[in-house]
């Protein structure tokens, strides 16, 4: 039985932390589909030809760049909530 209270769930941080979540999803599918397509561009046809999963890497990369901004880089609703917590935090 849990006897603790329980706090109510901030909103704004569980969509960044599910933001978060997301994107580690997201990159480790990345990791995998580019593996994926350097092993078949290998196997098939090597270094005799030009290394087309690049163009795979530059768009997926491209998608992911924006999700890591979005999760990581822009995590405020503004850049005035995030003085007042700074200067809340100062007192």
């Amino acid at each position: 039985m849990n006897t603790l209270p329980t706090q109510p769930r901030n909103e704004r941080l569980y969509a960044l932390a599910h933001q978060r979540v997301r994107f580690r999803y997201r990159a480790i599918t990345y990791a995998i589909v580019l593996a994926f397509l350097t092993a078949i561009w290998y196997l098939t046809s090597g270094p005799r030809t030009p290394f087309w999963p690049g163009y795979a890497a530059i768009g997926f990369g491209i998608g992911l760049a924006i999700r890591f901004t979005k999760a990581y880089l822009l995590t405020g609703a503004g850049s005035v909530d995030r003085e007042y917590e700074k200067l809340t935090d100062k007192r």
